[in-house]
């Protein structure tokens, strides 16, 4: 799996606090599969902020990855982000800002796959059982999904180009040019809610 997308915040989360940028990941009913965040204490120990991405085999978080970078973005600075995971005994998570692969930490380090049950991807929130939550604040533009790792030097030349929604291992591909439909053959709609522009 690879996760890419452009980010922009207007603020940061606050201590204890998270922002989705996207995911696969319903904590409420234990359907977690993977989820891409920028955390503050939320899920990384330690303190301070990190780009994070977890991988969940099970569902129920009882073999996950948390891989993370401590990264300190600025406010109304645009971002590009990014996230691969390798199947493996364990997984592993390799991280990307700005097209430059980051060093990467690992909190716990057992999931060997990652879980596809039934949840439905998101952006800018995460799925619980009650209510979406961990809202992200700012901008997100041309978000990215494939079923292949990509390479640093694939991430960093494309990142700045738009796709046809065509390129090989590309499963969903939502540029978010005012509308929420995804560019390649697999029609993954976004459902709008809570009034996102």
């Amino acid at each position: 799996l690879t996760v890419e997308a452009w980010v922009k915040f207007e603020s940061l989360p606050g201590i204890g606090s998270a922002y989705t940028i996207a995911g696969k990941w319903d904590s409420g009913i234990d359907k977690r599969g993977w989820n891409l965040n920028f955390d503050n204490g939320n899920s990384v120990g330690g303190g301070g902020t990190h780009l994070v991405f977890q991988a969940d085999t099970t569902g129920n978080n009882s073999a996950a990855t948390n891989g993370n970078t401590a990264w300190s973005p600025s406010t109304g600075v645009w971002y590009h982000v990014a996230a691969s995971f390798t199947d493996g005994t364990p997984g592993t998570v390799q991280l990307y800002i700005d097209g430059v692969s980051q060093n990467v930490s690992y909190v716990v380090q057992n999931a060997t796959g990652i879980f596809d049950g039934g949840n439905s991807t998101t952006i800018s929130a995460l799925n619980t059982a009650t209510a979406p939550t961990l809202f992200f604040d700012g901008k997100i533009d041309d978000v990215r999904i494939w079923n292949v790792v990509r390479n640093a030097t694939q991430i960093s030349t494309m990142r700045g180009a738009e796709l046809t929604g065509s390129e090989s291992g590309l499963v969903a591909y939502w540029e978010l040019d005012n509308n929420p439909n995804d560019t390649t053959p697999n029609g993954n709609l976004l459902t709008l809610n809570g009034g996102p522009v």
